[in-house]
């Protein structure tokens, strides 16, 4: 799925695994939610995954959650891992782009077939590339090289394929008259809806939104929904308690002094994570523009203007048209500044991978018994999504 600009900061390796099936979830939400006037809280899933430094734990070693884990080890045969629950390996970045690749490809089948049925044409229409950036390895060269992926996109993005990227739906719109566009988007998203009519819909049986995008999304993603809803409590309460284990408080607070030896004051990595996607993000839009730099070509056209030249030029010439106004926009921006900004961006990722290795090697150390004891405390909604 291809929303915009992928401008979001990857989850912590080593703890990835208590999230990566909710953040997976999330993605293909109602992201693109475009019958909303404003958007449902869009604080990161990812960060109920993150390190954070608890109150001071003395003589805690191991959360009762081992404990409970060993009690109630599955039988033989049974599921072992999140993973085994879930079908596909949480560690393996490969594998869950795909698997989420997939799900956006029905989507976007669904989606065709209920437009259709409204009388209107959609070609589904998937990215090749809008997935990798939130399920890319966390090694340290893509931190030395990527950063956390929230401005480093910019400048990697642009079409060297004949534009093969250009979702096909926005020249359909872009041939409507403003009253077909307006039937076109409530067909498609369902009706305009206030800030607190999203807020609400992100709260309860509403999620994915309406008209044909929702229903779709609905479908192939409903159930995972209702499992994150319903277990996000569940998986909150395991990361404070990881997160409070000694072994990772003590970990936790010897990051945050390394980090502050490199110049970043931050009191542990959730609110590091917290402020940089904000922080970056905002300044990039502040160099580049909103929408990732990208430009409506038909500005200050009028109806008639844009429906003759649509008439009388190829797909491949409006295609070349639209990157032709993207990349008359993209050489009137600072690019030196877009520089010095994603290479801020990339030293402070640097800094947190190397301050972290401790860190995620305790992550990677305990994560296991908290894993058997959410399983054994939520066997029967996860055997829910196994078996639907």
């Amino acid at each position: 799925m291809r929303c915009g600009s992928p401008d979001r900061a990857r989850p912590a390796p080593a703890a990835r695994a208590a999230s990566v099936w909710l953040i997976s979830a999330a993605l293909l939400l109602g992201a693109c939610g475009g019958g909303s006037t404003g958007d449902a809280d869009d604080a990161d899933p990812g960060q109920t995954s993150r390190a954070e430094t608890p109150a001071e734990t003395e003589g805690t070693a191991v959360d009762e959650t081992a404990a409970t884990a060993e009690a109630e080890a599955p039988g033989d045969g049974e599921p072992e891992s999140l993973s085994d629950y879930l079908g596909f390996d949480l560690e393996d970045p490969d594998a869950a782009a795909a698997q989420f690749q997939e799900s956006e490809r029905r989507a976007q089948e669904l989606m065709a077939l209920c437009m259709g049925r409204e009388g209107f044409e959609y070609v589904p229409f998937t990215s090749t590339s809008g997935l990798q950036a939130d399920f890319q390895d966390d090694s340290e060269e893509y931190a030395r090289e990527y950063g956390f992926g929230i401005t480093t996109w910019y400048g990697r993005e642009e079409p060297d394929d004949g534009g093969s990227e250009t979702d096909p739906n926005q020249a359909i719109q872009a041939a409507m008259s403003e009253s077909e566009r307006e039937a076109y988007s409530v067909a498609l998203y369902g009706p305009p809806t206030t800030d607190e009519e999203g807020v609400e819909a992100f709260e309860g049986e509403l999620t994915f939104g309406g008209g044909c995008q929702g229903e779709a999304y609905q479908e192939v993603l409903g159930q995972m929904m209702r499992l994150m809803q319903t277990l996000g409590p569940a998986i909150q309460d395991m990361n404070e308690r990881m997160q409070a284990d000694q072994r990772v408080a003590e970990a936790a607070e010897s990051w945050s002094a390394c980090m502050a030896d490199r110049g970043y004051r931050y009191e542990d990595q959730n609110e590091m994570f917290a402020s940089i996607s904000t922080d970056f993000g905002g300044r990039l839009d502040e160099i580049i523009g909103p929408d990732g730099g990208a430009v409506d070509p038909f500005e200050g056209w009028t109806e008639e203007q844009v429906a003759t030249f649509l008439a009388e030029n190829s797909q491949e010439e409006i295609d070349d048209f639209y990157e032709q106004a993207q990349s008359e926009a993209r050489a009137a921006v600072d690019q030196e500044a877009v520089a010095a900004l994603q290479q801020e961006e990339r030293d402070l990722a640097a800094a947190n991978f190397e301050c972290g290795r401790d860190l995620q090697d305790v992550l990677e150390e305990v994560w296991p018994e908290y894993e058997q004891g959410f399983i054994s405390e939520n066997r029967e909604q996860l055997e829910e999504v196994r078996d639907g």
